[in-house]
């Protein structure tokens, strides 16, 4: 049985969440559980519970992945952690327990067994936090689809400086953005971000600039469910230009208020 289906099966989902998952998927790419996250369909730590009987094998939590000893980490380098996509965090006399994105990958295991001379003992462990350890302990950043994920786990956590630099980079490329007369260049972009404000039913009021992988996720779902071929490039050159008037409109409006 598919992850998928093994979640409907046991009540942690819908089949529709389900069947949206797997178009996100088709277009977004990524693994299924992932996808799910993304669409706050399941909690990541409820996912990993999961997986660890789904896969029959022990879960790593998050109070083990945030303390891991230094000599552990640097069993591995930054290129064979991302090549076998694990994580190390303990070991015990001639034993090394390994997180892993696939735990079943036995020749993954037969590997890292050989690089060094340690029996293995592989873990479980969810794609989005193996990518936030590899992003503390091997400076790994993460690609763009991830970086609205922190908000999965802590919704009132504002979206940092180095958030934006990253999005601002995927997005303008060192180009300067052009809308009719007007020039935004990387910075005003940035400016524009960090400014940008909505508020919620409550009147509380957010950053924003987490949704715009969303709003790229939604404009290729779109364009494929059409049958339209667009470029990645074209496609975020669309979604930037609606998303600068966009959040333009909502400063403007905000200064209007003050």
């Amino acid at each position: 049985m598919k992850l998928g289906e093994a979640l409907v099966k046991a009540g942690l989902i819908t089949e529709k969440q389900l069947k949206e998952a797997l178009e996100r998927q088709i277009v977004f790419r990524g693994r299924i559980d992932t996808n799910l996250v993304e669409l706050r369909f399941i909690e990541d730590a409820k996912l990993a519970l999961f997986l660890g009987k789904f896969l029959n094998l022990p879960t790593v939590g998050t109070d083990i992945v945030n303390s891991i000893p230094e000599d552990v980490i640097n069993l591995f380098s930054r290129e064979i952690v991302e090549k076998y996509k694990i994580l190390p965090f303990r070991i015990e006399r001639h034993k090394l327990h390994v997180a892993m994105l696939n735990p079943k990958d036995i020749k993954v295991i037969d590997d890292l067994r050989f690089k060094t001379g340690h029996e293995i003992i592989p873990y479980v462990i969810t794609e989005l936090r193996l990518l936030n350890a590899f992003e503390k302990y091997y400076g790994i950043k993460k690609e763009i689809r991830y970086i609205s994920i922190k908000d999965r786990f802590a919704p009132d956590i504002e979206i940092k400086d180095g958030d934006i630099e990253r999005s601002e980079s995927k997005f303008t490329q060192g180009k300067y953005i052009e809308k009719k007369t007007e020039v935004f260049s990387s910075n005003d972009l940035k400016s524009t971000l960090m400014e940008a404000k909505v508020q919620d039913a409550q009147g509380k009021t957010k950053l924003t600039g987490a949704l715009l992988s969303n709003a790229f996720y939604t404009a290729r779902l779109f364009y494929a469910q059409e049958g339209k071929t667009f470029t990645d490039d074209e496609i975020e050159d669309k979604v930037i230009e609606h998303w600068l008037r966009i959040t333009k409109r909502i400063v403007n409006s905000e200064k209007d208020t003050l």
